[in-house]
């Protein structure tokens, strides 16, 4: 449902498609599962091409990372004064601070210090790109996509950062309680997340400041609400009926139905 709402906001270049299958290992049945196009450069995905060697190559950048990989400080990963773990995906590199990697790396310094001051933002961010992903932020209430777990940004070589692709969604729409206790309000400003840098506030919290942001913002949301909240609606449906069969022989693989499972 979420990737399905995520392909009505064009001004999110890609994303992924997204489908159940039933899948069997080695002629035993496993139950229902996800299946997802991976996030990528090239393939008719995301299509720049990441050259380490390259001053202000493209960059496909990713917030959070499984804690079981080794990574190197200024060499696979950053932070910035607001935002923690910020993984570069592509390029690849063996060496920390290489010239490239401190491009990527400045560049984002000084386009979290434009947020922060609201000033001149508009010339390091590409300000569709980011309103359209945090609408799919807030419309799934996806906690995950507040600069945590999961988050995708990229620099296309002389171009503006633009966030996505929209990923993750496993604990959006109310399926993780630890990371945010009430959905009355916004998942992106109305809490304060230990996982942020300074003040546990992310970029969100400076932009909404911005009368020109939150107007155009707004805007975006009036101009788009119907036809997500349509998909939405209409995507339950057809799924409903897809997965008619399957869910039953999933539940009676699995017996985890109104049963809490994992951290949620």
């Amino acid at each position: 449902m979420a990737h399905n709402t995520a392909k009505k906001l064009d001004n999110l270049e890609y994303t992924p498609t997204h489908i159940a299958v039933e899948l069997y290992l080695n002629g035993e049945y496993m139950g229902v599962y996800g299946f997802a196009e991976k996030i990528e450069f090239g393939g008719g995905k995301l299509e720049y091409t990441a050259d380490g060697e390259t001053v202000d190559t493209s960059y496909l950048l990713e917030v959070g990372w499984d804690y079981n990989d080794d990574m190197v400080y200024g060499m696979n990963y950053f932070d910035t004064d607001y935002i923690l773990r910020i993984v570069i995906k592509e390029p690849e590199f063996t060496k920390r601070y290489t010239p490239s990697g401190n491009y990527i790396i400045n560049y984002m310094k000084e386009a979290e210090n434009a947020v922060v001051s609201l000033n001149g933002y508009e010339e390091y961010i590409d300000v569709d790109s980011l309103i359209d992903y945090l609408i799919i932020t807030e419309f799934t209430n996806n906690t995950e996509n507040v600069f945590y777990r999961s988050c995708y940004m990229y620099k296309p070589s002389g171009e503006k950062l633009k966030f996505g692709p929209a990923w993750d969604f496993d604990m959006a729409f109310g399926n993780y309680s630890y990371d945010i206790k009430s959905y009355d309000g916004w998942c992106s400003i109305d809490n304060k997340f230990t996982h942020l840098g300074n003040d546990s506030v992310s970029w969100y919290s400076f932009l909404f400041k911005d009368p020109k942001f939150t107007e155009k913002f707004v805007l975006r949301w009036d101009e788009v609400k119907d036809e997500l909240l349509q998909t939405a609606l209409d995507t339950v449906d057809i799924q409903e009926k897809a997965l008619a069969s399957a869910q039953v022989r999933n539940f009676e693989l699995w017996d985890i139905m109104d049963k809490k499972i994992g951290a949620g």
